[in-house]
């Protein structure tokens, strides 16, 4: 997602990665089954290195022909494989607007705008 339009009129964007505009929220039980997922995914890994299976377990893991990839960003794409789990959050810089992704896979957002602070 390149720019976000906000209420406001602001377009936020989002090119730069890491944006500081866009964040993902992953609820607790959702924390917990990818947390399940990453150990069996680097353990049938390590298998597979050890038993020569290296080249498959890239091809079915990417979903593409072995290349040229270090154990370290095999591993490292494990960990960071969260998009099944997060929903997108997105913060308009000027009016201070938070996003947050209805359901994963969706285009949709709730907007959260802030109290003020005011009393």
């Amino acid at each position: 997602m390149p720019k976000f339009g906000c209420r406001c009129g602001h377009t936020i964007s989002l090119v730069s990665v890491p944006s500081p505009h866009e964040a993902n929220l992953i609820f607790d039980p959702e924390f917990d089954e990818l947390c399940n997922r990453r150990t069996a995914a680097i353990d049938a890994f390590l298998a597979a290195v050890r038993d020569g299976k290296r080249d498959l377990w890239i091809t079915e893991f990417y979903r593409r022909p072995p290349f040229d990839i270090s154990d370290g960003s095999i591993i490292d794409d494990i960990i960071t494989r969260e998009d099944d789990f997060s929903l997108a959050i997105v913060v308009c810089p000027e009016c201070g607007r938070l996003y947050r992704q209805r359901k994963h896979g969706e285009n949709e957002y709730d907007c959260y705008v802030p109290e003020s602070t005011d009393e």
